[in-house]
Order: C-alpha cells, then structure tokens, then sequence
C-alpha cells in the first residue's frame, strides 16, 4: 500500500531569543568561558549514553574547555548505570546530569550549547535534533538516526553508532573554533527551515485531498 511520510511538525517559541542561556549555564556549574557539549532527551538505553561516555573518555586531548551535560528524564532506573560508568572512568568532573527539564529550560539549553550530541542506536525522527538545529547548534549523531540532511549541507555529522566513530567526529566538531562551529550551526537552521517540518499540516492535508480525489499524490507519498 501507498504511505505517506511526513515529518513531525516543529513548534519553536516565537520569543527563542529570549530564553536566557546563563541560568542554564549556573545550573551545569559552568564557567562563562566553558563550551558545552549537550545531550537532551530520556536516560534510556537506547539512547546510545554509555557510548557517548565511552567517546569522551577517549577526547582527553579535547575536553578541556568543555563541559558535556546530559539532560533528561530517567527511565527504568537507568540513570544509575549511567552514573556507574561515568565515575568508574573518573569523568563525574566533566560531566553534568540535570535531570529533566521543562519546555523553557528545553530551550534556554540548546541556546546555551555550543555543539549537540545525539548518540542513539535509532530514532524514528529525534525530534531533539530538529529543535537542535532550529537552535542553530551544530549536531553529532549516528547512522541510527534519519538525518542524512546534516552531511547533505555540511552542517554536522552523522557517523555509525561506535565509541570510537562518535568520538572521532566530537573530536573534528570540539577542534572548530567557536565562529566556525556558529557558520555550521547557521547552516543547521537554513537546512531544518528547508525540510518540512514547519509545513506538516499542509503535508498531511495534501494527502488527505490526494485521497478524496482532489489532487495527484503529493510528494510525501512513496508507492513502492
């Protein structure tokens, strides 16, 4: 059968530019001059979190200066196990857990960040890395996930799911001087406005009179 695939819709904050970055930055015990590598989503295992720890361990040579923060809501008690495997490595200095955050810390995060990380063995969509590059930050993700798009426009890299391969491109991301890393990130907001995830309702409308006879079958429509 025909299926339509439309991208989830993204819904930005209009006022995005005043979220306030600093509070997030007190909050990860960050100094002014710290770059932060961000992780948002849930503490679970599939989102790839022992992987990433692993990756910094090996960035020895490129930490300083950073802060990695991983923020997000636990689940099925994982944040112990996470929590294990940073302090067995001795990285529990370099490394900030906030907890959950609610949709104004959301945001005030991504604009604090200086690069994003999504590590996952698989996303359907990641809906975090659209909010990332809307944010204008630069994302390192995995094969795993389906956002091609940020090697299609040089924005960020999308590497397999490996220790080694993600910390490799965290380590090409981390060497960037902060403007280079602002060119890609203002890279990663003209490639999300391009995608459609602001235009899914007209997407899903289209289909919908695709269906009714009105119309040929839009773009969104794969027949094989």
């Amino acid at each position: 059968n025909p299926v339509a695939v439309i991208p989830n819709p993204l819904t930005p904050p209009p006022d995005l530019e005043t979220f306030d970055p600093a509070a997030f930055r007190s909050a990860c015990a960050a100094a002014p001059d710290t770059r932060l590598l961000l992780y948002l989503g849930r503490l679970h295992p599939v989102k790839g979190l022992e992987r990433l720890v692993q990756a910094w361990d090996m960035l020895a040579g490129e930490r300083a200066g950073w802060r990695l923060v991983i923020a997000g809501p636990d689940e099925e008690g994982y944040r112990a196990r996470l929590v294990a495997e940073i302090e067995s490595r001795g990285l529990g200095p370099t490394i900030a857990l906030t907890g959950p955050l609610d949709d104004r810390q959301k945001w005030a995060a991504l604009r604090a960040a200086d690069l994003f990380v999504m590590p996952s063995d698989f996303e359907n969509f990641g809906s975090a890395i659209a909010e990332a590059m809307y944010a204008a930050k630069p994302v390192v993700t995995t094969t795993g996930t389906p956002w091609r798009v940020l090697r299609d426009y040089g924005c960020g890299w999308q590497v397999e799911p490996d220790p080694r391969a993600l910390a490799d491109a965290l380590g090409q991301a981390m060497r960037l001087s902060p403007a280079h890393l602002c060119e890609k990130g203002d890279a990663c907001r003209r490639a999300i406005e391009d995608t459609g995830v602001f235009s899914a309702a007209r997407a899903c409308a289209d289909v919908y009179e695709w269906l009714l006879g009105r119309r040929g079958a839009p773009p969104s429509v794969r027949k094989s």
